[in-house]
């Protein structure tokens, strides 16, 4: 039960994180240690990366309320992934390394293989 109840706060701040770029898409953008853009490259921080939150916190959730190790697998490939590019942008386009995001990721995608493994075994 407390894994269901980790993995949906999870999915709850990913679906505010997506609410935040639609209504306050400065702050969302500032709290991401970026800048608003303007006019294409907005509908595309706001397309992209709200949509990635909108999807994966949708994905944690049903993971979470259905006991589903498909949604929860889905969503650690999708927040992984982007551990893994904020590292290449680091070692390749020489970024800023985001140890605290990366972190999180890190975090976020382990609890949410480790619950899929274990829903799995209960089923």
């Amino acid at each position: 039960m407390a894994l269901r109840v980790i993995l949906g706060i999870f999915g709850l701040i990913f679906l505010y994180n997506a609410l935040n770029f639609l209504l306050s898409p400065v702050d969302a953008a500032i709290g991401m240690g970026m800048e608003l853009l303007d006019d294409m490259g907005r509908s595309s921080q706001v397309g992209d990366i709200g949509g990635f939150f909108l999807g994966t916190g949708a994905m944690l959730l049903l993971g979470a309320y259905q006991k589903s190790s498909v949604w929860l697998r889905a969503a650690a490939v999708m927040v992984g992934a982007v551990a893994i590019m904020r590292i290449l942008a680091w070692g390749i386009q020489d970024a800023a390394f985001a140890t605290v995001f990366i972190g999180v990721e890190i975090v976020i995608t382990a609890v949410a293989l480790y619950a899929a493994s274990s829903f799995d075994a209960d089923a």
